[in-house]
């Protein structure tokens, strides 16, 4: 069995798949993580994430490697991470009383095998008529502005969400784990989860 590495640095995503039960190793993707204006918006983050987990075969070529990526699409266009309490309050108002995509894409990737890439989709509603002084107390306690969205989902979003969609809830977090786990578990990495048919 190949040992993991998970191409990836946030403290969020690293949270997430440290439940699993698994021994996985980190490493920063080798990739600037540019602009893809030729493709498609809802494309975007599983070529991210594919292209963050093969950024890292040279240096590990024997590792199965795991790049993630996750966009928030608004309007047909992608919203980046604001980056500050006052873009994130804006970003949230022009969100209010809409509904936005969630992106949230996984990459396998190992050397001379077939690569794998799945993109869960998320659809989210806010509230309308939310107030800047709500939002900006909700940004500055739950310190989303380097948050796709600028919410937590874990956190104090219930308050402003008036609907989800989602066939993998954890996918909002940032790592879909439900369909990254099937997809490891298709490989090998959780030999004993199910109990084998009996054979006569």
């Amino acid at each position: 069995m190949n040992p993991i590495l998970v191409a990836t640095t946030s403290k969020y995503k690293k949270a997430q798949l440290a439940g699993l039960g698994l021994a996985l190793e980190w490493a920063a993707p080798e990739y600037d993580e540019p602009d893809l204006p030729h493709l498609p918006a809802d494309q975007v983050a599983a070529e991210h994430a594919l292209l963050k987990a093969e950024s890292l075969l040279d240096r590990f070529p024997n590792h199965l490697i795991i790049g993630l990526d996750q966009t928030l699409i608004l309007d047909g266009q992608i919203l980046r991470k604001p980056g500050t309490v006052e873009r994130a309050v804006a970003q949230l108002s022009a969100m209010s009383g809409k509904t936005h995509q969630l992106h949230t894409a996984f990459a396998l990737a190992q050397k001379g095998k077939p690569t794998e890439t799945r993109t869960i989709v998320a659809n989210l509603t806010l509230l309308p008529d939310l107030t800047a002084h709500f939002l900006k107390a909700m940004v500055e306690r739950d310190e989303t502005w380097d948050c796709a969205g600028a919410y937590k989902i874990e956190a104090s979003a219930c308050t402003i969400l008036e609907r989800v969609e989602c066939d993998d809830p954890s996918s909002i977090i940032g790592v879909p784990l439900i369909a990254l786990c099937r997809s490891l578990a298709q490989r090998g990495y959780f030999p004993t989860r199910q109990r084998q048919a009996e054979t006569s």
